[in-house]
């Protein structure tokens, strides 16, 4: 057993080669410090890549920017930014106003990283609830738009299946006389003639009547959308996305057939699986945003991460939209882009309420080839807490060894610290810890197999062990023998009987 602890391990490199070890800058605001002045304090930390935390765009000043570029050329260090930090790029949404802004502020990133120098964009997949969350509380929304920007009403008109379940929907909000009276509009467009409309009119009863209602309405709906007559259609955000919904169920959209499988819009809901259909929608509006951002990412070399975003407040735990690692990857596979990779963050996947381990080996056998970024802490849990990275973390370095058998073979580990926290306990030992985790798993080390310097075993702490084991080795003897049992060493023996203290033999047992 000793000589096992003893025996020579394979002499590892002291820096990885092809994982990047490095942490984030802090929140600017909870810090109440500039861009450069976060950067700073962490410049020191031994790190070859900081991502730099802003909320906005316009965040950084000209002179920040070439304090930035300066400090990074000084010290040989590569940079990412991390955008909206806060609730500010509301990515998956489907109202206009809030579409164009998240267009707008992407732009204005990609252009920010390129001042700096920062090789990446890394951005939450989502902030927002689910639109089923709230349907019947957030206010009514006449602007919507579907996943490429264009009016919502335009796709809702190619959908005769969409256009059939918003004329029951709007049949649902009326009385049956307002139904009726659009009714007996319909017939009298359709024949021409005000008395034969009112003769058919006083023909229709029960199911037949029901569905001529629902003509009617459909016929009202295509009317008004035509004339692009604004604000009289009542949709709220939760109708745009049942709207794509059905366009990406008819249209058999990849999306669609990996996050909701076989069942429509309808057939979801009615399950209870609403949350698949919301994951899938949110991911199109994501993609429609990406695609439009993809030439001035090949142009300036610059990679969008999509990071698994954390759950902003417990009220809406299960609620929020594309917070699964592996739905995230279907995006990526979708996109197809080298320039568009994901960023997983185990505690916001835990921060949801999720199993981190089930989630990730829920990923498919390659999908970790579509990983750039890991934001890792100790312990992962749903209070959010950023705790350092410890020596030993097995079970971190298990879920960074599942990505690996996946595919991640390469790319950014950073340790996130968030903000506000005291500078002697924001890092601690993180980064040389996971520079030790990054060599193991360059040297494809399973978790069962690491050697006693992971947990910090070092050969001094061995030897000393294995004092105390020799001291020991003949306690499960006690009792058991005729002969007198002898306790101490002759020295020792010799403190006893000048009464010294018994912590003083121990003390010079093995001197």
């Amino acid at each position: 057993m000793i000589g096992k602890l003893l025996k020579k391990e394979k002499k590892l490199p002291i820096e990885p080669k092809h994982y990047k070890v490095g942490v984030t800058s802090g929140i600017p605001s909870i810090d109440k410090a500039t861009a450069p002045q976060q950067v700073q304090m962490v410049v020191t930390k031994g790190v070859k890549v900081i991502e730099i935390d802003l909320e906005f765009p316009t965040s950084v000043t000209p002179i920040d920017i070439e304090k930035l570029r300066s400090i990074g050329e000084a010290q040989k260090l590569e940079f990412t930014i991390h955008g909206a930090t806060n609730v500010s790029l509301p990515t998956t949404s489907a109202e206009k106003l809030e579409y164009k802004r998240v267009d707008d502020d992407m732009k204005e990133y990609i252009k920010v990283a390129k001042k700096i120098g920062a090789k990446a964009i890394n951005i939450h997949s989502s902030y927002l609830p689910s639109p089923f969350f709230y349907r019947e509380t957030r206010k009514w929304s006449y602007l919507l738009v579907d996943e490429n920007g264009n009016p919502i009403e335009d796709k809702l008109l190619r959908s005769e299946k969409a256009l059939n379940w918003f004329a029951l929907e709007e049949m649902k909000r009326h009385t049956s006389k307002a139904s009726e009276s659009l009714l007996l509009q319909y017939l009298t467009k359709k024949y021409k003639d005000m008395k034969k409309a009112e003769e058919e009119f006083e023909k229709l009863f029960g199911e037949e009547k029901e569905k001529m209602i629902l003509e009617a309405w459909k016929d009202y709906i295509r009317e008004v959308v035509k004339k692009k007559v604004e604000s009289v259609l009542s949709m709220a955000e939760y109708h745009a996305y049942i709207i794509v919904a059905w366009d990406m169920y008819e249209n058999k959209d990849p999306l669609w057939k990996n996050i909701c499988g076989k069942k429509d819009p309808i057939e979801l809901i009615e399950s209870g699986e609403e949350g698949k259909l919301v994951d899938a929608v949110a991911a199109k509006y994501l993609e429609g945003h990406i695609n439009k951002l993809l030439k001035d990412l090949e142009k300036n070399k610059i990679t969008l991460l999509i990071e698994v975003p954390d759950c902003r407040s417990a009220s809406y735990r299960g609620h929020f939209r594309l917070v699964r690692p592996k739905d995230i990857c279907h995006l990526m596979k979708k996109i197809d882009n080298p320039y568009v990779r994901c960023t997983i963050d185990f505690e916001h996947v835990a921060t949801h309420g999720l199993d981190v381990m089930k989630e990730i080996k829920a990923l498919g056998p390659r999908d970790g080839e579509y990983v750039k970024m890991l934001h890792v802490g100790s312990n992962p849990s749903p209070a959010h807490l950023h705790i350092p990275v410890e020596r030993g973390d097995i079970y971190l370095y298990k879920l960074m060894w599942e990505l690996r058998l996946r595919g991640f073979m390469d790319g950014y580990i950073l340790y996130e610290w968030g903000g506000g926290r005291r500078e002697e306990v924001r890092w601690l030992e993180s980064v040389q810890n996971l520079k030790r985790m990054a060599i193991y798993l360059e040297a494809d080390i399973p978790p069962d197999k690491l050697p006693k310097e992971f947990f910090g075993l070092t050969e001094g702490e061995i030897e000393r062990e294995r004092r105390i084991i020799e001291r020991n080795m003949f306690n499960p003897l006690q009792g058991t023998l005729e002969a007198p049992e002898l306790s101490h060493t002759w020295f020792g023996g010799e403190i006893l009987k000048k009464k010294k203290p018994k912590e003083v033999w121990e003390r010079e047992e093995f001197r």
